[in-house]
């Protein structure tokens, strides 16, 4: 699993998410659908639903052909089995510029064939909480 140092999660968490795992044996990884977003400097708190097209993408100056990939792009909430990470491992950190070296995880598994998918465990409310930083 992945976590980030700027974002918060339920107690729960990884209990969920590693449930929500593919049960073959092969490599496998998934991300959550929603969250919740918290930007201090922008005095913003919202939900986030990857299923859908965000409200404020083009507000956030992101472009329209960017929103298939950007949903496999948010590591701290990335769970995975060893077999997809060993069949593409993390960029090495030096190599991928401003994104981290999680940036590119998910979208090379996807490349590659190996199963990806958004999930949204069962839960009153959404499982974690990030901000930029």
């Amino acid at each position: 699993a992945n976590f980030d140092d700027g974002c918060l999660y339920a107690p729960d968490y990884l209990d969920k998410m590693v449930k929500e795992l593919p049960t073959q044996n092969g490599p496998a990884a998934i991300a959550l659908a929603t969250w919740y977003y918290l930007g201090i400097q922008e005095k913003l708190f919202r939900h986030v639903d990857l299923r859908r097209k965000d409200p404020l993408w083009e507000d956030f100056g992101n472009p329209p052909d960017a929103i298939a990939t950007d949903k496999w792009q948010h590591g701290f909430n990335f769970v995975y089995t060893r077999k997809a990470w060993e069949r593409h491992p993390f960029s090495d950190w030096d190599s991928v510029g401003t994104g981290g070296s999680d940036f590119g995880f998910l979208n090379g598994l996807k490349k590659r064939s190996i199963p990806v998918e958004l999930v949204r465990p069962s839960s009153a409310e959404s499982l974690a909480a990030c901000g930029w930083h």
